[in-house]
């Protein structure tokens, strides 16, 4: 879809959201205030005008474009911005105190930066600033991610992690494995030693069925068949025919 507002006037509009594909353009001398811009991938939204006095949040997704080369853009709200980095330095000029949402789509102009007020986010899971960057720079070594207590931080500072460094932990073994665990997916249990700690740590390798996501559990089975038994609350050694 394509919309052309050519009015010499447009002072207060709602939300402005294109999908993806659709263009915008909006040629007026004034947009004085909008509401949340939104842009999703392969949208084009165009805002020339020479004021934009406030906006509500603007979302622009990967591969979107929004164009707001008003000299004064005097407050905006939640500011979530996937890889354009010109544009970032633009809304950053004028919208230093607005919230920040920065993730690991997000440019190095902006993470350097540190907006005052900012959420760090990987993978849509919240960080702290310091462990988002030693997460996202691949800066943490196996011991220390597999002693993260948090199982989604867990998870994700291991998807950001280089596989490579698996071999660096202490007496890795695998103590079992299935190449499908009923969902195709491959299931380990796995040993190793991790640093301050006198006992191997034992995990489960497994994939969550409805989204796909790779998880690390600690357990205290050694074995598949047990592991998923346990986890159910079933006796040991229960055999899975059917699941759904």
């Amino acid at each position: 879809a394509t919309i052309t507002i050519p009015s010499p006037v447009l002072a207060q509009t709602g939300d402005i959201y294109a999908e993806q594909g659709a263009t915008i353009t909006i040629p007026s001398p004034v947009l004085a205030q909008t509401g949340y811009i939104i842009a999703d991938q392969g949208a084009t939204i165009t805002i020339p005008s020479p004021v934009l006095a406030q906006t509500g949040s603007i979302y622009v997704e990967q591969g979107a474009t929004i164009t707001i080369p008003s000299p004064v853009l005097a407050q905006t709200g939640d500011i979530i911005i996937e890889r354009n980095e010109g544009l970032e330095k633009q809304l950053w000029k004028t919208c230093k105190k607005s919230m920040w949402y920065i993730t690991e789509k997000s440019s190095d102009f902006i993470i350097k930066a540190n907006p005052q007020n900012a959420t760090y986010k990987l993978n849509n899971v919240a960080f702290s600033r310091e462990w988002f960057l030693k997460i996202k720079n691949n800066k943490l070594s196996p011991d220390k991610i597999f002693s993260i207590d948090n199982v989604e931080h867990r998870r994700i500072a291991y998807e950001f992690m280089d596989k490579v460094k698996m071999k660096s932990l202490k007496d890795y073994k695998v103590l079992d494995e299935v190449t499908d665990d009923g969902y195709g997916y491959p299931m380990k249990i796995v040993s190793f030693t991790v640093q301050n700690m006198k006992e191997p740590l034992l995990f489960c390798n497994c994939h969550c069925p409805s989204t796909g996501r790779e998880y690390f559990i600690g357990t205290n089975q050694i074995t598949c068949r047990n592991f998923k038994s346990h986890s159910f609350g079933l006796p040991l050694n229960t055999t899975f025919s059917i699941e759904w």
